[in-house]
Formats: structure tokens, sequence, C-alpha cells
């Protein structure tokens, strides 16, 4: 586990092949050169061409090929597809700039029942089923500001450029596919190399939506399967959150002192002791109880000897005492609250276990799960990404998805002062690819979520 606070990466004269992800090539040939990822600004999530691709402080996940052979690594094929669709989404999520971009991909996802917490989450694991090419064979992204979505094509997919879409409401029309433009990073244009940027009616789709939204079927010409994609907006800003969180779950008391959400503890990246140094001290103090994991949400299936590690890292867990929240919502003080910290990229550890820093998927099994990105002073985003069944009823009889990949995933950037909203049914997944730690808030509702009953907070509705 690495842990890094005002970290220089230096790169010497040497290659570096970081072909896991993509290929990319960083090469340094004259004088050695500091590669800065301690900025709190992290201006290079945007830089399409950075070495390693965006986001990664000049590394993808797992550094190295994952054709690479160590006496040590994991085997595990799944893993494969977990740590090259890491990179894939990170690299789409830095490709433009602004942070309303969002990337889809489809997947399969399952899990066994493994809560290893004791709450409702269960482990799980992705992969590309029956698609054997490393990368997924489609990746969409969709900018919530313009509404344009891009389609990217894997070059194994071996289709022509005429192909067809169509909406729930049966409705359709035809596309084209064209070359990729030289205006996406190479990590893009090795894997894939056709795409179309599709105008869609927004009204038909309602993607905007926190849980409304349709999904899109869409295949080559000719063929009776095909893909879908779907994209909801998790991410609501803290103001609307909170007031939609009735008043008297707002303030409470522990050990004499007073809080209030969010961010309880009134923590700060500003203040002279970092937020996780901080909470060591002021949660003992405020009654909340401490944990700390090596693995989280990692083991799979389950925790018998055979069991795979899908993530590396750990964290360290402040939770509100459950005194204050272990009843009825008619009785509870607050909801269950508790602030999460993990560790920051583990480089190494990833390339031996074949897997991402941070958490793996798992399923939501509580009513919902719900990320806060509110310590104060905090100005890097989380990436978080929601998986859903689309089996369930999300397509109408007719559209048979190719490859048995039976989910839709999307992703994208968890800003400061926004919520991410996962609800019940779905899976979740949160790597981190901050080299410092990073700290988060995460509230559990009392109810499932509605339209009409405050986010799962006033269970009467």
């Amino acid at each position: 586990m690495i842990r890094c606070e005002g970290l220089g990466v230096k790169i010497f004269s040497t290659i570096i092949m970081c072909l896991a992800m993509g290929g990319c090539l960083l090469k340094k040939s004259e004088s050695s050169k500091t590669l800065d990822i301690s900025s709190t600004k992290h201006d290079h999530h945007h830089e399409k061409d950075s070495p390693g691709g965006p986001l990664l402080g000049g590394y993808p996940w797992g550094i190295f090929s994952l054709q690479t052979t160590f006496s040590k690594r994991v085997t595990f094929k799944s893993n494969d597809n977990e740590i090259a669709l890491a990179n894939k989404i990170f690299e789409s999520l830095g490709s433009k700039s602004g942070t309303s971009i969002m990337v889809a991909f489809p997947l399969y996802l399952e899990h066994k029942g493994y809560r290893p917490f004791g709450d409702g989450q269960s482990n799980a694991q992705a992969n590309f089923a029956q698609w054997t090419a490393e990368h997924p064979p489609f990746l969409a992204l969709y900018d919530r500001t313009s509404k344009k979505t891009v389609l990217f094509i894997n070059r194994s997919l071996t289709a022509g450029d005429q192909w067809k879409l169509t909406y729930m409401d049966g409705s359709s029309a035809d596309f084209s596919l064209t070359p990729v433009d030289n205006t996406y990073p190479t990590s893009i244009t090795t894997a894939y190399s056709r795409m179309a940027t599709l105008e869609l009616n927004q009204q038909k789709l309602n993607w905007d939506s926190l849980a409304n939204g349709k999904a899109l079927f869409f295949k080559p010409e000719g063929w009776q399967e095909g893909f879908a994609v779907k994209f909801q907006n998790p991410f609501v800003p803290v103001e609307t959150l909170l007031k939609d969180v009735p008043q008297r779950f707002k303030n409470f008391s522990t050990n004499g002192k007073a809080h209030s959400v969010p961010n309880a503890l009134k923590v700060s990246y500003n203040n002279p002791q970092k937020p996780l140094i901080e909470l060591m001290d002021s949660a003992t103090k405020s009654g909340y109880l401490t944990f700390t994991n090596d693995k989280v949400h990692a083991e799979y299936p389950n925790n018998n000897p055979g069991f795979i590690e899908k993530s590396v890292g750990g964290n360290w867990t402040f939770l509100a005492n459950p005194n204050l929240w272990e009843k009825s919502a008619a009785n509870a003080s607050t909801f269950k609250q508790l602030y999460s910290c993990f560790a920051g990229r583990a480089q190494y550890e990833e390339s031996i276990k074949k897997a991402v820093s941070g958490t793996s998927w798992h399923n939501v099994g509580d009513p919902g799960e719900y990320l806060i990105n509110s310590v104060g002073g905090e100005s890097r985003s989380l990436v978080a990404a929601i998986g859903e069944d689309l089996t369930t009823g999300a397509l109408a009889p007719n559209m048979k998805l190719a490859f048995g990949l039976t989910h839709n995933g999307y992703s994208g950037f968890l800003e400061p002062n926004f919520a991410f909203i996962s609800l019940n049914g779905q899976y979740h997944w949160h790597p981190v690819h901050t080299n410092e730690p990073i700290c988060i808030e995460v509230w559990t509702p009392f109810c499932k979520y509605s339209e009409n009953n405050a986010f799962g907070m006033n269970c009467a509705n």
C-alpha cells in the first residue's frame, strides 16, 4: 500500500512500455523530469495525451501490459477485464475537457451474496462475457451539456459501417460509422477505429433523470443481436440533496458535541493536517467508530481459499455511532453516515494482482448508497461507475444483446460538493486514481428512492 503526501515522480532516462490499456509509450532520452502528481488541481485529468493516459498520474492501472508475466501474478482472467475497463473509462473521460462528460460501456456483472462488512453491499465481479477482445466492443461518451453522444466501435468487431438505432417506443433511424478522428488520444484510437456522433431524441431517452432513463438499442445492418446503451445522471448537488433531507436528521450530537450534515466533523483539506489525519483524531473524540481494511469489496466470490483479490490499497472508515441510526426512521437521530478515506494508488501492487486501487464492483443491497464529495477545500474529483441489468424490463422483447453483455455501465466525475446516488439493485464501483488519500462521505437512506420520498430519507411517502 502506497500513501503519498506531496509526491513527485522522477522519470529517468529510460523507456517505460505501458501497453496494458491501449498502448502508451513513455520515453525520456536526455534528462530526468519531475512529473508533479501532488497538485490538488490535478490538471492532468484533461490532458488527452498525458503519459500513460489522462487521470492516472502518468501511469495506467497495472502499469505493465496484461501479457507481462510475474511469478506471483494473479492469473484470474476476469481481473484482466476489470483493469482494462478501468483504464478505458478514465482515458475516455479525460479525452475531452469538462466535467459534464460521462462514458458508458457494456459488460456482464454478477454477485454471490458475500457481504464482508455486514451491510447490504455484496462483492461482485465484472467481465465481458463471450466478448474475447481486451477492451469492450463499444464505448459511448455523453456530454450532459451539449446532449451529444459519441459512439466508438472496437476495431475487433467485424461488421460494416451501416448501423441502425432503435428507441424503446420502436422508432428507429439509420446511421453510418466513420474513422475515429485525431482529436482523441492514442489510448482510444488504438482499440477503437470507427465512431459516430449522434444527436439523439432526449425526450425519448430521459438521460438527465436520476432513475427513469431509457435504453437505446443499436446494431450493425443484418445482425439479429446488438448492443444497448443507457445513461442516467446520478450526480446531485449536495445542496439539492440536503433540501430533501428532513430537518430532524440534519443535526445531531455525540459526546456532547453538536454536528450538522454534510461533513458532520467539519474536516477540511486546507487545515494543517490532511483530512485522514484530522479524522483519526476528531472522529474518536466525537464517538465515531474507526475501522481499517486492507481490502475493500476485493474478495470474490467470498473469503474462502481460492478467492480473487480484485482491488488493492484499502481504506479507513469513520462511522457515526450506530445508536444514532440503527433504528426505524421514526426513532433515529440521523441516517447511517460515515467517512471513507481511500489510501491512494498502490501502483506496484496493482501490477502484481491485476487489480485497481480503491474498491471493486459491488451490488447495492441496502436501500441505496450515496457518495458525498463534501470535505471542505477538497478540489479533486472521484470517478464513480454504476452498472445496471438491462434484461429486467429495460429492453423491448425483440431487442437481443450480443455476446452475453447483459449489463450497461456508465461513469463520470464526482465533483466536490456533489453526491453520487446509487440505488438499490444497482452495482457500483469507484476505483481510486489519486496518489494521496482522498476522503468522502457515505450516506445510507432508510428506504428505497422514489421521486416523492426525499431521496429515501422520508419513508412515510
